[in-house]
């Protein structure tokens, strides 16, 4: 949660404060940042778990079959499923990449809004897109297509 400027409200409270302040800071800067900060934490956490505080090297050879077994028993991704990913995906490089694009000239003279968008607004907008696109695989009881998100 802390690699990204919106992975813990912390982070956001974090920004704010810094806004008043009169400083900003962007989804970019951010990760180049705190995503050292995570991978060292993560990598940590994983040395510790699973080896010296839990050696997985002497896991029983049942426990490492039984896991392979629900491995291979997972379904292929389903159509929802790859337009939540490409949703996601979208949406973090518009959070990385908001500054750069808005000094393109191209970006700057046909999509002029970008350069007062903040990063609310691709994370509306995405919502927005799970709720309204429909997933053909799931329709409803009266014909109708299901959206991804469904409140």
């Amino acid at each position: 949660g802390m690699a990204t400027l919106v992975g813990t409200p912390t982070n956001l409270v974090f920004r704010t404060a810094m806004e008043r302040q009169g400083q900003t800071i962007g989804f970019g800067e951010w990760m180049l940042q705190a995503a050292p900060i995570a991978i060292v934490a993560l990598a940590t956490c994983w040395i510790l778990l699973c080896y010296l505080l839990y050696d997985c090297r002497k896991m029983p050879s049942i426990t490492r079959g039984w896991l392979n077994e629900q491995r291979q028993q997972l379904p292929k991704f389903s159509a929802a499923q790859w337009w939540v990913l490409s949703v996601f995906a979208v949406t973090a490089l518009c959070w990385m990449f908001r500054g750069a694009l808005a000094e393109v000239d191209w970006v700057a003279t046909n999509l002029p809004f970008i350069r007062n968008t903040r990063d609310t607004t691709f994370a509306i907008a995405a919502m927005m897109a799970l709720m309204i696109v429909p997933i053909v695989r799931h329709p409803r009881e009266d014909g109708t297509l299901a959206p991804v998100l469904m409140w």
